[in-house]
C-alpha cells in the first residue's frame, strides 16, 4: 500500500469520525432542548409610596384572556404580609382584577424566623418585636415601605410570544395600542406597542405625597442547550399621582413582543430515541 493511499484511508477516517462526533452532538443537542424546554407566565405589582398612606384599595388588572385570569390569590406570593393587608380577585368592567387593601403602607416592620427541616427553609413564622434578636440568622425583619407581589405559573404549552395580542393573556384593556419603535431592539421579531390601561386607586395622603403603581406581565419560554436561551413577551402598566386620591387612573402601557431566540418548537423536534431510529432505518442500520 503506498503512502497516497495510505494517506486517503486515514483522511476518511478521520472524516468518518468528526461527521459521527457532529451528528452526536447535534442528537445531543436535541435532546437537551426537548428535556429542558419550560414555559411559564410571571406576574409582578408594585405599589410605592413616597410617604405613608392610610385606607388603601387599589386595582390593577390581572392576566386576562377572553375575559378570563388563569391567576387567583393561591398564585400570588407575598410571604410577609402584615396584619391589616388583602389580597382578592374582583370583576370589573375592565376585566378581572387584583384588589390590594391595606389600613397603611408603609406600616410598621415585622419579625419572623424560619423554620427548616432536614436543613430546607420550609416557612417563616411572625414573632413579636421584642423577641427579635439581630445576631441570630434564623430572624428576620421587614420593612414595608411599598408592596411588593408576584405570582408564577407555568404554561400548558409553549408561549406564542411574537403574536401575543391574539392568543395570550394580556393587562386589558389596551386603550388605543398603536405600534412604536422598540427602545432598544434585540432582534428581528421584536415589536412594541403603547396602549392606555386602567387601575383604580384609593387612598388617604398628604397632598405632596406620591405614590407609583407598576404592574408587569411575561410569557417566558426557555432551554437549555449548552447554556440557557429564551424568548419572551412583556406587558406592563405603570402610573405615578400626587396626594389622595379614590377613582380610576389611566396607565402609561407597553408591550413589547418577540424578544429572544427562536426555533422550531420542541413538540416538533424528534427525540433523542426517534433521531437515532430514523438515522439508523435512512442508513439500514440494525438497531440492537
Amino acid at each position: 500500500m503506498n503512502v497516497r493511499r495510505v494517506l486517503l484511508v486515514v483522511l476518511v477516517a478521520f472524516l468518518v469520525v468528526v461527521a459521527a462526533i457532529v451528528g452526536g452532538l447535534f442528537l445531543y443537542s436535541q435532546h437537551l432542548y426537548r428535556d429542558s424546554y419550560g414555559s411559564d407566565y410571571t406576574y409582578e405589582v408594585r405599589i410605592s409610596p413616597s410617604a405613608m398612606i392610610t385606607n388603601v384599595t387599589i386595582l390593577v388588572p390581572l392576566p386576562n384572556r377572553d375575559g378570563d385570569s388563569f391567576l387567583d390569590t393561591a398564585d400570588v406570593r407575598h410571604p410577609f404580609t402584615p396584619d391589616g393587608w388583602t389580597y382578592d380577585v374582583v370583576a370589573t368592567d375592565a376585566g378581572p382584577m387584583l384588589r390590594v387593601r391595606a389600613d397603611e403602607i408603609p406600616t410598621d416592620p415585622t419579625y419572623h424566623y424560619s423554620v427548616v427541616r432536614d436543613d430546607r427553609l420550609v416557612r417563616w413564622e411572625t414573632i413579636p418585636p421584642d423577641e427579635y434578636d439581630p445576631t441570630n440568622e434564623s430572624h428576620l425583619r421587614v420593612e414595608h415601605e411599598d408592596v411588593e407581589i408576584d405570582a408564577r405559573v407555568e404554561g400548558e404549552a409553549t408561549i406564542e410570544t411574537r403574536s401575543p395580542v391574539t392568543s395570550e393573556p394580556l393587562l386589558r384593556p389596551h386603550e388605543n395600542r398603536t405600534e412604536t419603535a422598540c427602545f432598544m431592539t434585540r432582534g428581528e421579531e421584536e415589536t412594541c406597542y403603547v396602549y392606555g390601561g386602567r387601575v383604580f386607586v384609593s387612598y388617604d395622603a398628604d397632598p405632596d405625597t406620591t405614590v407609583y403603581v407598576a404592574v408587569e406581565l411575561r410569557g417566558t419560554n426557555s432551554w437549555w442547550v449548552f447554556g440557557w436561551n429564551f424568548n419572551e413577551y412583556t406587558d406592563r402598566q405603570s402610573v405615578e399621582v400626587v396626594g389622595s386620591r379614590d377613582g380610576w387612573i389611566v396607565t402609561e402601557g407597553e408591550l413589547e413582543t418577540g424578544r429572544g431566540n427562536y426555533r422550531a418548537p420542541p413538540e416538533s423536534v424528534p427525540s433523542l430515541v426517534q433521531s437515532v431510529a430514523t438515522e439508523a432505518t435512512n442508513n439500514k442500520i440494525p438497531l440492537i
